[in-house]
Formats: C-alpha cells, structure tokens, sequence
C-alpha cells in the first residue's frame, strides 16, 4: 500500500508539478505528522525530486527538469524540432496547451541544460532561422506570452537596416511559416497586429502580473484568409470579398505541373478547373500579390497569370528585372558537368 501511493504521489508530481500536504495526504489516505512529511520529502529527493515551498501559493513546487520517465538519452538537437512542435501545440488552444505545455517546458529545459550555448544542430532540410541560446529564449518566453495573455516586450532587428528597437505587443498566436517563427499580435496602443519573427529579437520579457484581455474579434484565420503567406494589406474583416479590397487573380499551370499544383491546398486558393488540353485553372483572392506573383515566377515558366492585368504587369516587372541582373550570363558556354534537370509528367 505504502508503495502504491509513494507511486502515485511521484505520478502526481511529474504531472501537476506542485502539490499540498493535504493533497498528498489525500494519495496516502491518511494524516501527516511533520515528521512523517520531512520522511517522504527525503524519499522524493531519492528519487531525484526535490521539493521547494512556495509561500506565495502555499504549495510543495518540484526543483528544475525533473522527470518520473526514464527515457533513453536525449539528442540536443532535437530542440529545434520541439520548437516547432511548440507553435503547433499553441495552434491547438484550450485545453491541449494547458495539458502539454508544461511537459514541452521540461524537456526544453533539459535539452538546454545538455547544450546550454546551443550550438548543436540538425541538418537544415529546408530554410530555417539560425537557432541559437537567445532564440530558443526567445520562443519559449513569447509561447508563454501567448499563453497567459501576457504583454511581451523585446528588442526587434528591423529588416530594411537591421536597426533595433524596443517593442511590446499583445500576443495572440505564434505562427510557422516555411519553417521560421513569427509572433502575432497588436503593438501596444495599436489596432492593428503585425508578425514578428523570433529569429531577429533580442531579449525577450513576459511579467506575470501584465496581462492583457484578448478581443475576441481579432482571429488570425480571418486576417490570412486573403493572404497566400503572411503579407497582408486588408484589415482581417469577415466581410465577403466582393465588399473588401481584394484581387482575384487567375493563374493557369501547364500540363507537365498540373498533377503536382492539383495534389495539394493553397492558400487562398478559391476555384480549381482542370482544362481540356491538360492544364490547370486556379483562381486566389489575395489583398496583396506580391506572394502569388513571386510563386508564379518560381515555376520557370511554366505558370502564368491570366488576370488581372495589374498582377500580370507585376509579374512582367518581376521578370524584367531578374533578366536585367543576370544579363551578364547571355552568352556564358553551357557547361557540361552542370546538373540539367527537367520537368516531366510521372
């Protein structure tokens, strides 16, 4: 019996990370003396868990990244995989982050505590931040942020200069988008909230006591409802489109990419039609088309807008100046060890 419940006491620990002595006198079933409660701390800290009262919350709290689990050890760089696994768990909400949370908590504390400088890393297998100590800070701090509804203040790069700046926002979602991090959110005294990205803050803060009370209105779905990435020009309003400022743009896709474009959903994506000679249709409502277009650009021709003409003419610019940058290879020989690779249709 004594073993069972010095069982569940530690179980209940690794989970809820505090308790009282009259809940743990709960799990015994029985009354504490002191002295028999100074016993089982001695037995927890056996165990590696050691204890530390909290007068504030008048509560047994357990010390650092203890774990009941014994899990095999652990690979450092997998801390840049539990970063993303930590913006999709803040993606969930209520009450998966509440529940989960905790526990991405610990195991980040105890990768850090094998890589306090974090310098070791995966291979990149895709575009991803230079993640680093003040990164992961960083993340950790503003997912904290998000889910406490606490004001987050930190000092941001600017991108155009890479000046820095003091700022503060009301965080309401963290956001992955082709692998880097962004926080969303209002700047103080501001309508309208903005993305910004982990990678390019520094010194990041979050105080307990600075809370803010979220507007149930300001949804990040709706803001990106008419956004094939993350720019946005609208003002996240539920109006339909036709009363918005918003572009229909019709791209057409030729036979040799048509079953890859078809295989997947895209943002903002709104009509597919497949055509008779193979190709394929595709219509976007978009308040800004320089995502769309540059993605266009990137099928090396075999992708064209169709309408409307001002995104058609963006698209021409685009062109024109990339043929202008590389103007210098016009008559560069072909070099035969050059990789050659073509689309072809499976």
């Amino acid at each position: 019996m004594k073993a069972r419940a010095f069982a569940a006491l530690l179980e209940e620990l690794d989970t809820k990370r505090e308790v009282t002595v009259r809940r743990a006198a709960v799990i015994y079933g029985k009354t504490f003396s002191p002295s028999t409660w100074k016993r089982i701390k001695r037995e927890l800290a056996a165990e590696g868990c050691r204890l530390r009262w909290n007068a504030k919350t008048k509560r047994f709290t357990v010390i650092g990244s203890w774990t009941r689990s014994k899990a095999p050890k652990m690979d450092p760089r997998k801390r840049e995989l539990l970063a993303l696994l930590r913006v999709a768990v803040s993606r969930l909400g209520s009450p998966f982050v509440e529940g989960i949370g905790p526990q991405l908590d610990r195991w980040d504390e105890q990768l850090s505590e094998l890589d306090p400088s974090a310098t070791e890393q995966l291979p990149p297998r895709q575009p991803q931040p230079r993640m680093d100590k003040i990164y992961f800070d960083c993340l950790k701090t503003a997912e904290g942020a998000v889910r406490n509804h606490t004001i987050l203040r930190f000092k941001y790069r600017r991108s155009r200069d890479g000046v820095e700046s003091r700022r503060a926002i009301a965080p309401y979602e963290l956001f992955d988008y082709t692998g880097r991090i962004y926080v969303w959110g209002p700047e103080e005294g501001a309508h309208h909230p903005k993305f910004f990205a982990i990678d390019r803050m520094t010194e990041a803060a979050s105080k307990e006591g600075d809370v803010f009370k979220p507007d149930a209105e300001l949804r990040l779905d709706n803001w990106l409802k008419h956004s094939f990435g993350i720019y946005i020009s609208g003002d996240g309003s539920t109006r339909p489109a036709e009363k918005r400022n918003v572009l229909r743009i019709v791209v057409r896709f030729a036979r040799n990419r048509a079953a890859d474009v078809n295989a997947r959903r895209w943002p903002a994506e709104v009509k597919r039609k497949n055509l008779a000679d193979g190709s394929v249709e595709m219509i976007f409502e978009v308040d800004d088309p320089r995502e769309i277009v540059a993605w266009v650009l990137s099928f090396g021709g075999d992708a064209k807008i169709t309408a409307p003409p001002e995104a058609a003419e963006m698209a021409r610019h685009f062109a024109d100046a990339i043929l202008t940058d590389h103007k210098w290879a016009e008559r560069v020989p072909v070099d035969e060890r050059l990789l050659r690779f073509d689309w072809v249709a499976d």
